[in-house]
């Protein structure tokens, strides 16, 4: 009886914190109520994005767009801004420099004029 209660609790508490994590997600995470479309690499885009290289080595990061995009942010592994850059308008093209980065994981986001956001994982080994 015992075994079946640690069972039920452990179920239910398992349901809980999927259910949290999940209405987490959701917030929107922008303060000023703006609503922008997350896209991640896998997503299908009407923009086409390279970034490269992949995993990065030496010090430049290259990113190409064929659509128009405003804005650069690098996010470290624990979601901390560690780069912000808002470019020219009509930028289609960016390098950033990774010399000062420590190596590990990034996410590099480009925002583009239609609130859609793009996001892709960099290594710097």
């Amino acid at each position: 009886m015992k075994k079946l209660i640690l069972s039920i609790f452990f179920v239910f508490s398992l349901f809980l914190s999927i259910n949290v994590a999940n209405a987490n997600l959701s917030l929107n995470q922008y303060s000023d109520n703006e609503e922008f479309t997350v896209f991640m690499k896998q997503d299908p885009i009407e923009a086409k994005v390279t970034i490269f290289p992949n995993p990065l080595t030496k010090d430049n990061l290259t990113i190409e767009t064929d659509t128009k995009f405003f804005e650069i942010e690098v996010l470290n592994i624990i979601g901390k801004s560690v780069y912000k850059k808002e470019l020219e308008p009509g930028s289609t093209k960016e390098v950033i420099y990774f010399k000062d980065f420590d190596r590990g994981w990034y996410l590099v986001r480009l925002k583009f004029g239609d609130k859609s956001i793009y996001t892709e994982k960099v290594l710097v080994k």
